[in-house]
């Protein structure tokens, strides 16, 4: 491939990713007050005119897994949104007065099934689980320098256990921020939920490592190159997360800057080690201020 050509394509994958990301559900919101619930089913249409047009455009037929996967992506949280709001789920998990457990088991239940969907179609495309990163991957690999952060080589055994700490410490510290030091009596209560935290933590990294990550990286990797799969992934997690926890700007350049870390770690262990720990950790720090009812996502 001719590098215009592959420039062209470049810029047409980044195109389709920020417009079927939320920010112009942001955009419109946050700028203008006005109503968004039109955009998102006129992103899925869009989509699918994309996946038909791609039958007839060579540029689109190299793409076509990655717009499948992204509609896939849109398809399955909008149906978990209305699912979520609807009286059946409302009424059987008792959403209208639930409790923290009930609460994030209705939500995490709804990820797992959407997770087992994006498994499956990626294990038809893709052959085998290794072949999408779902493996542990050589956990000391090297790390390749990064501009500002890492000057010298390093193995992700050493980086990875010294971002982790770093990153969730710089969580926390937003979190109390935001929320609040929590009393002793708070702490005490957060340790019969613990358990209950820890589950749906690892539910919930393990679908946003599979959805946002492996599946971009791995069907994007030999058509737009690795760094360009990997600045892509991380702008659409990053902005995926302007109305989750933390929010707002500042919810978005951590998630942004947590993504591309936690990319970097799947291209160059080539698995889903580092990633989906380093999350999960992240998770249950999160999860156990949105128990104790310190802080709400989206502020």
């Amino acid at each position: 491939m001719s590098k215009s050509k592959n420039n062209k394509l470049i810029m047409i994958t980044w195109l389709i990713m920020i417009f079927s990301s939320i920010l112009p559900v942001v955009l419109f919101k946050e700028l203008f007050n006005l109503n968004t619930d039109w955009i998102e089913p006129i992103q899925l249409i869009i989509l699918i005119i994309l996946l038909l047009v791609s039958f007839f455009s060579n540029g689109l037929k190299k793409i076509r897994l990655f717009l499948f996967l992204i509609f896939i992506l849109k398809l399955t949280q909008e149906l978990t949104f209305y699912i979520k709001n609807s009286k059946l789920w409302s009424l059987w998990f008792g959403l209208e007065s639930p409790n923290f457990i009930m609460w994030l088991l209705s939500d995490q239940l709804l990820r797992l099934t959407a997770a087992v969907i994006i498994f499956l179609i990626l294990l038809y495309f893709k052959k085998k689980p290794g072949n999408f990163f779902i493996k542990k991957g050589n956990i000391d690999a090297e790390v390749k320098p990064i501009k500002w952060i890492l000057k010298e080589p390093t193995t992700w055994k050493k980086f990875g256990t010294a971002f982790m700490f770093y990153i969730s410490l710089g969580t926390i510290i937003f979190l109390l921020v935001a929320g609040g030091i929590p009393s002793f009596i708070q702490l005490t209560g957060l340790l019969k939920l613990l358990p209950f935290i820890i589950f749906f933590a690892v539910i919930n990294a393990f679908y946003e490592e599979l959805a946002y990550r492996a599946s971009f990286l791995s069907v994007l990797e030999e058509k737009i190159g690795g760094q360009q799969s990997l600045y892509m992934t991380s702008v659409l997690f990053g902005i995926g997360h302007f109305y989750g926890v933390p929010y707002g700007v500042v919810g978005v350049l951590m998630a942004t800057f947590l993504g591309f870390l936690l990319g970097k770690s799947m291209l160059e262990t080539r698995g889903f080690f580092w990633a989906f720990l380093i999350h999960m950790v992240q998770d249950i720090i999160i999860f156990s201020f949105l128990a104790l009812n310190m802080i709400k996502a989206g502020g």
